[in-house]
């Protein structure tokens, strides 16, 4: 591993982080980065700095350019690992979801809990005979309202469907509004012919139908 020998003393260990690599012998170095390797060619070049006689390096000192390489290039690597890991933890969520049936009303729910914002609730949704409840806090897109980044922020609360004997019926409504604001589809299909009626009241400033 570019001048690396075994028995080569280790890199001090740094917590939380699992060295798998110790010598060329034991780890090959497709598991450094371009980038761990010029952190080791960095502590290599310093190293000879240190060489009493210019280009002809004692057996001493070449085992400690070597050492400085490997610590140098295992250290990378660690910190590498564990700056993912801490990305991880930062998006990491713990979702809890539920459903199930009882006298033909089926049901469902989640629950989402994040480290930063706190316990959320997900989706609720109550569905029998062809009619359809959902309950999903900003998160319908029937209605949307234009975000801070210029993208399409859903703010639908409530909807309310039914499918059934060539009709369909849709209403998704803002709750959180003090006006209201909804879309509603009527649809009616006889003989592979549909007709349909949307009523949008939800255009409105920023407000607008999907």
């Amino acid at each position: 591993m570019n001048g690396t020998t075994a028995g080569t003393a280790t890199a001090a260990a740094i917590a939380g982080v699992d060295y798998t690599a110790s010598t060329a012998a034991s780890a090959p170095e497709t598991v450094f980065s371009a980038a761990d390797k010029a952190a080791g060619d960095k502590a290599r070049a310093a190293a000879e700095k240190k060489r009493k006689t210019a280009g002809s390096p004692t057996a001493a000192e070449t085992t400690a350019e070597n050492t400085a390489y490997l610590n140098a290039v295992k250290n990378s690597r660690a910190l590498r690992q564990k700056a993912a890991d801490a990305k991880f933890g930062a998006e990491a969520d713990f979702v809890v979801t539920m459903s199930g049936e009882d006298a033909g009303v089926s049901y469902s729910a989640g629950l989402t809990i994040d480290e930063t914002d706190g316990p959320a609730i997900g989706a609720l949704t109550v569905a029998s005979s062809g009619f359809c409840i959902t309950y999903d806090k900003d998160n319908l897109s029937a209605i949307t309202t234009t975000g801070a980044d210029g993208e399409d922020d859903n703010i639908g609360d409530l909807k309310i469907a039914y499918g059934g004997n060539g009709i369909t019926f849709d209403y998704t409504v803002d709750t959180d509004n003090s006006d209201n604001p909804y879309v509603a589809n009527i649809g009616y299909e006889v003989a592979g012919f549909t007709v349909g009626v949307k009523v949008d009241d939800s255009t409105d400033g920023n407000k607008k139908g999907a």
